[in-house]
Protein backbone atom coordinates (compact mmCIF):
# COMPACT_ATOMS: atom_id res chain seq x y z
CA UNK A 1 0.00 0.00 0.00
CA UNK A 2 1.74 3.36 -1.13
CA UNK A 3 -0.29 5.73 0.71
CA UNK A 4 -1.68 4.88 4.09
CA UNK A 5 -3.49 8.34 4.20
CA UNK A 6 -5.63 7.67 1.21
CA UNK A 7 -6.64 4.22 1.71
CA UNK A 8 -8.13 6.10 5.31
CA UNK A 9 -9.32 9.35 4.14
CA UNK A 10 -9.84 8.99 0.57
CA UNK A 11 -7.36 10.41 -1.85
CA UNK A 12 -9.00 14.32 -1.74
CA UNK A 13 -7.94 14.22 1.65
CA UNK A 14 -4.59 12.90 1.44
CA UNK A 15 -3.93 15.08 -1.49
CA UNK A 16 -4.52 18.29 1.27
CA UNK A 17 -3.00 16.36 4.26
CA UNK A 18 0.49 16.14 1.82
CA UNK A 19 -0.20 19.75 0.24
CA UNK A 20 -0.03 20.95 3.93
CA UNK A 21 3.25 19.02 4.95
CA UNK A 22 5.03 20.01 1.77
CA UNK A 23 3.84 23.98 2.82
CA UNK A 24 4.98 23.84 5.73
CA UNK A 25 8.14 22.33 5.16
CA UNK A 26 8.78 25.09 2.69
CA UNK A 27 7.94 27.79 5.22
CA UNK A 28 10.09 25.85 7.99
CA UNK A 29 12.98 26.44 5.11
CA UNK A 30 12.35 29.90 4.42
CA UNK A 31 12.84 30.63 8.42
CA UNK A 32 15.72 28.22 8.60
CA UNK A 33 17.94 30.74 10.54
CA UNK A 34 14.67 31.63 13.02
CA UNK A 35 14.62 27.99 13.91
CA UNK A 36 18.34 27.34 14.18
CA UNK A 37 18.61 29.40 16.76
CA UNK A 38 15.81 28.86 19.08
CA UNK A 39 16.35 25.53 21.82
CA UNK A 40 13.78 22.70 20.58
CA UNK A 41 11.83 22.16 23.67
CA UNK A 42 12.29 18.87 23.55
CA UNK A 43 15.75 18.65 23.67
CA UNK A 44 17.10 16.62 26.45
CA UNK A 45 18.96 18.60 29.34
CA UNK A 46 22.11 19.93 28.12
CA UNK A 47 21.43 18.53 24.50
CA UNK A 48 21.53 21.61 22.15
CA UNK A 49 19.15 20.86 19.11
CA UNK A 50 17.32 23.10 17.23
CA UNK A 51 13.68 24.40 17.07
CA UNK A 52 11.45 22.61 14.35
CA UNK A 53 8.40 24.29 12.61
CA UNK A 54 6.21 21.34 14.14
CA UNK A 55 6.67 22.32 17.58
CA UNK A 56 4.81 25.79 17.03
CA UNK A 57 2.32 24.21 14.71
CA UNK A 58 -0.08 21.58 14.41
CA UNK A 59 -2.13 20.69 11.52
CA UNK A 60 -5.50 19.05 13.53
CA UNK A 61 -7.95 17.11 11.57
CA UNK A 62 -12.12 17.12 12.73
CA UNK A 63 -14.62 15.05 10.78
CA UNK A 64 -12.01 15.40 7.99
CA UNK A 65 -12.10 19.09 7.75
CA UNK A 66 -8.51 21.04 8.33
CA UNK A 67 -7.79 23.69 10.68
CA UNK A 68 -4.01 24.98 11.96
CA UNK A 69 -3.22 25.16 15.67
CA UNK A 70 -0.80 27.94 15.84
CA UNK A 71 1.44 28.41 19.54
CA UNK A 72 1.29 32.01 20.22
CA UNK A 73 5.26 32.20 21.38
CA UNK A 74 5.59 32.24 17.42
CA UNK A 75 6.76 35.04 16.12
CA UNK A 76 3.49 36.76 14.65
CA UNK A 77 4.84 37.07 10.82
CA UNK A 78 5.91 33.55 10.76
CA UNK A 79 2.95 32.82 12.53
CA UNK A 80 0.72 34.74 9.76
CA UNK A 81 2.80 33.19 6.80
CA UNK A 82 2.12 29.53 8.04
CA UNK A 83 -2.13 30.47 8.32
CA UNK A 84 -1.04 32.04 4.89
CA UNK A 85 0.79 28.90 3.72
CA UNK A 86 -2.02 26.69 5.52
CA UNK A 87 -4.33 28.19 3.72
CA UNK A 88 -3.49 28.33 0.05
CA UNK A 89 -2.41 24.04 0.67
CA UNK A 90 -6.21 23.48 1.18
CA UNK A 91 -7.55 25.39 -1.34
Amino acid sequence: MKDINAFLYGKAVARKMQAIEHALKALEDKHQSYFAGQRSRYAAEGEIKAATLSEFVQPQWVNLQPSLWVDPTLPPSIAAECVAYFNAAIS
